[in-house]
């Protein structure tokens, strides 16, 4: 109360203050009612003296008495408050404008919570609030203010307000404000992202001259950082990405995650900030195996669409065989086929070249054929069978194809040939060089950009046939196919028409000829699967927190010509585009490569205020205490009340009031403050000391809020907290230990490690928390090298029928702060303690989910499913508890009928 400051809502009423001279004048002079004594006989009472005298007037102690009474009740009714709201200024509607893009997401309930105070302070003053979000909304609409609505509505429009993946648009937003008429605007204020440029300084501006009240209230979240994730680039040092950030004063290291399509950490690297500085790159050097597996980056704090970035099959890197000799290659150089080839794909692809037969006992993407290679007859039916399985295979012509044609090797053509080579340009032709026609749409090269100086001065001519147009995939100016292709049961074969050399084309020599080898390589990937080219349909979208979402119906599809340059918005969010065979990863950070913060706007922070507090039910409470004493008071003065017997007879009622208001507070597990006897009385619920206190913090309110939920939902009366060090405490007395683990845990000693095999091996269960840093579930053998000396079993994930899913509550999945990842126990099979898994471990962030702070608030966001997630974690750690306690009891009431028919029963 000292730190605030005071105020009334209702101050006229402490004028009845100034009847406190009366009031004290009246008490006075209605002293206590006097004592009733039963008189004896007079014989009796001669010489006996009274030793009680009643009073003529009120004792002064009584009065004083009644007067804080009176004061209390006054001052009560004038409505007191503490850090009072201040009145908004003007007298009319409120403006609020929301930034609700990409950037808002990182501090979002932050925001909602501000939002909503400040759509209280209106209906408290009666006023009508209009909302005017700055980004387009998702259902591809246009953008429009909300309201005026009353109050009450506000809330409910507030509510249904989102960030979305992509940018705010206050150039938009500013034409919206001069629709709106000026004169329902007294005041405004400005929910800024943290974002701006010089379209979001006109709209500080137009809120200025459009409100009544020129001071316009701006917050802006300056204190959580804005990161955009720059994915690294293929055909560069494509191992390299970089972090951009919009605030530059600090040093600072932020954590990337490399992520597989399971949502597993394959890796993380720290990248590093220097003071000043807004860009900084680091490198994700993987093995080849690993380093096909990543199909996302993102930053663990904060998440949000633009620190998160999607791969797709440029980043693959896949195994391309090149049938001939590395010698001829190295030799031969600018006049073999190979090195064109190999210089081309080499920046995204793993390059073999060695025989046929070698090539195909690896698990090759793709085979590419030269003509000064030739095959085999053996090697021929080998190529035939690896196609017909997915394979791609593509042949280049030349002077030998030409001049010669195996039968053999007909089957792996996808078209007839005629003998000989078309000649054009040279002194014998009256043709002149060929330049290349405008892809087909079906073509995997649809939107390709062709060089205008792209000449072909020979080819090998396809034998017209019904379905040459279907499969041609690039054709000259005059119609005649310079590259065919045709489905081989599920893999394609190709020929370029030309040779891999420069003395038929200039395309080896050329930028198209590494988009054309890259476009085949993808096809390579899908396993030679039939892909609609013309148009990349949406298959997987990012909301503003980076959590993959199924597209909403304004999703369109992505024309692949012009995928580098699409807008990000309603019609194409982040995410993947095109199908199984062939996608394409849409990343904010390809519109947004620096983010710029707000300048020139005074702003202030979203922290929050503690709100006004109201004091009248505490007075009255205090008036109602101090007349029920006044009331004791009296009936003792008259003799009707002994205030010794009513102590005896009161004293076991005010021990348990007593109890049932001492706060709940948690224990330590140390030998000397908690002997076996008070460990043994309740149920304890332990967490892991790790050294770090914010961890442990974190550990201890998420277990003590746990208690008070599982004391409210269950039949358990009683649920303690402690925490326990394996270093020196005693761990059989909990039934559940809580582990919160990172890579950064300090190993354990063998003495703890024993205590804690111990632990395991005498019916004791814990749950590994690797997601207290946001980050995936670590694999049992990252767990085992960060445990040495533990006996952590072997690990499944949790079965569709585990007896977990419904100890308490029915749940399918097991959320916590994180959503999304898996959960992992021992099996059943492995268990000595009646299938009871000893060891349970997940990355869901659970004691962040379950925290709560004094007020009664969380102390973290649970994204996406925010409260609703909560909730869900809350259930989680019900089932889990009631699982340590009971173990597979549910799983016995399966087996029910059949125990009862071996009793007799």
């Amino acid at each position: 109360m000292l730190e605030g400051h005071l105020a009334f809502a209702s101050p006229w009423i402490l004028a009845f203050l100034a009847a406190l001279p009366l009031l004290w004048w009246l008490l006075r002079l209605t002293p206590p009612s006097p004592r009733k004594v039963i008189f004896p006989a007079l014989a009796l009472l001669r010489g006996l003296a009274n030793p009680e005298q009643t009073p003529a007037r009120t004792p002064w102690w009584l009065l004083l008495l009644r007067l804080i009474i009176a004061v209390l009740i006054i001052t009560a009714f004038a409505e007191p408050l503490i850090n009072p709201e201040t009145a908004l200024p003007g007298a009319g509607a409120v403006l609020i404008a929301v930034d609700n893009d990409w950037a808002a997401a990182r501090a979002w309930d932050t925001r909602q919570s501000v939002l909503h105070s400040l759509i209280a302070d209106a209906e408290h003053e009666n006023r009508d609030v209009i909302l005017l979000p700055t980004a387009p909304p998702a259902s591809g609409e246009a953008l429009q203010p909300i309201g005026p609505l009353a109050a009450k509505a506000a809330f409910s429009a507030a509510n249904h307000l989102t960030p979305v993946p992509w940018p705010a648009d206050w150039k938009q937003a500013q034409i919206l404000l001069g629709k709106i008429d000026h004169d329902q605007i007294a005041y405004s204020v400005w929910l800024n992202g943290g974002l701006g440029d010089a379209n979001a300084e006109a709209f500080y501006a137009a809120l200025k001259s459009y409100s009544t009240v020129k001071d316009v209230r701006t917050f802006s979240d300056s204190e959580t950082p804005i990161y955009v994730l720059l994915p690294p680039k293929p055909g560069g040092e494509d191992n390299v990405f970089a972090v951009t950030r919009a605030n530059v004063d600090n040093e600072t290291t932020v954590t990337v995650t490399a992520m597989g399509d399971n949502g597993h950490v394959l890796a993380k690297v720290p990248v590093s900030f220097i003071a000043g500085s807004p860009r900084a790159t680091a490198a994700l050097d993987l093995p080849l195996e690993v380093h096909n597996e990543v199909t996302r980056l993102e930053i663990e704090d904060p998440r949000t669409t633009a620190s998160t970035a999607l791969f797709d099959e440029d980043w693959q890197h896949r195994a391309v065989g090149l049938i001939g000799d590395r010698a001829e290659e190295t030799e031969h150089s600018l006049l073999s086929g190979l090195f064109y080839i190999d210089r081309a794909l080499k920046p995204f692809a793993d390059i073999h070249i060695d025989a046929a037969d070698a090539l195909l006992t690896q698990n090759m993407s793709l085979l590419v054929l030269t003509d000064a290679t030739p095959l085999n007859d053996s090697d021929v039916p080998k190529i035939a069978d690896w196609i017909k399985k997915g394979g791609v295979f593509v042949r280049f012509a030349g002077e030998r194809l030409a001049a010669e044609q195996n039968p053999r090797e007909g089957e792996l053509l996808p078209v007839g040939l005629r003998t000989g080579d078309r000649a054009m340009g040279g002194t014998m032709s009256w043709a002149t060089p060929q330049k290349l026609r405008e892809f087909p749409p079906t073509s995997p090269f649809r939107g390709l950009a062709i060089p205008p100086d792209l000449t072909i001065n020979r080819q090998i001519l396809a034998e017209p046939a019904a379905d040459l147009a279907q499969k041609t995939w690039a054709m000259l100016a005059d119609g005649t196919p310079l590259v065919t292709a045709k489905k081989i049961g599920r893999g394609l074969s190709i020929l370029f028409h030309v040779p891999a050399r420069s003395e038929w084309s200039n395309l080896p020599l050329s930028g198209l000829f590494v988009d054309m080898l890259r476009r085949i390589v993808d096809l390579g990937g899908g396993n030679g699967s039939e892909t609609n080219f013309s148009a990349l349909a949406p298959q997987q979208i990012l909301d503003a927190f980076g959590d993959g979402q199924t597209p909403g119906p304004a999703v369109k599809p992505v024309e692949d010509a012009d995928f580098s340059r699409i807008q990000i918005g309603p019609e194409h969010p982040p995410g993947y585009y095109g199908s199984d065979g062939f996608k394409r990863a849409l990343n904010l950070s390809d519109e947004i490569s620096q983010p710029e913060a707000l300048k020139n706007v005074p702003t202030e922070t979203y922290k929050l205020s503690r709100g006004e507090t109201g004091l009248q039910p505490w007075l009255l409470t205090a008036a109602l205490i101090l007349l029920l004493g006044d009331f004791l008071i009296s009936l003792r003065l008259r003799g009707i009340l002994d205030f010794g017997s009513l102590a005896r007879r009161t004293s076991t009622t005010t021990l348990l009031l007593l109890l049932t208001v001492i706060p709940f507070h948690p224990a330590h597990a140390a030998g000397d403050d908690k002997t076996a006897t008070e460990l043994t009385s309740k149920t304890y619920l332990a967490y892991i000391e790790t050294g770090n206190s914010t961890i442990d913090h974190v550990s201890q309110l998420g277990l003590v809020s746990l208690a008070r939920m599982l004391q409210k939902r269950t039949s358990l009366d009683e649920v303690g907290v402690a925490g326990v060090n394996p270093d020196r405490d005693e761990l059989t007395f909990f039934p559940l230990i809580y582990w919160p683990i990172t890579p950064a845990a300090t190993p354990l000693a063998p003495e703890a490690a024993r205590r804690v095999n111990e632990y395991l091996h005498h019916g004791g269960m814990i749950l590994f928390d690797s997601g207290i840093e946001g980050g995936g579930a670590l694999p049992v053998n990252v767990m085992q090298s960060l445990l040495p000396g533990v006996d952590v079993p072997p690990l499944m994930r949790i079965p569709e029928n585990h007896v977990l899913h419904r100890t308490f509550y029915l749940l399918d999945e097991f959320p916590g702060r994180n959503a999304g990842g898996e959960l992992w126990l021992e099996p059943e099979e492995m268990s000595t303690y009646d299938g009871v898994a000893a060891v349970i471990a997940g990355s869901g962030g659970w004691a962040s989910a379950w925290a709560i702070d004094e007020g009664g608030h969380p102390l973290f966001p649970c994204t996406p499913g925010r409260e609703l997630q909560r909730e869900r974690a809350y259930r989680f750690g019900v089932n889990i508890v009631m699982y340590a306690l009971t173990g597979n009891y549910k799983s016995d009431q399966l087996h029910a009928q059949a125990l009862l028919q071996r009793l007799g029963k």
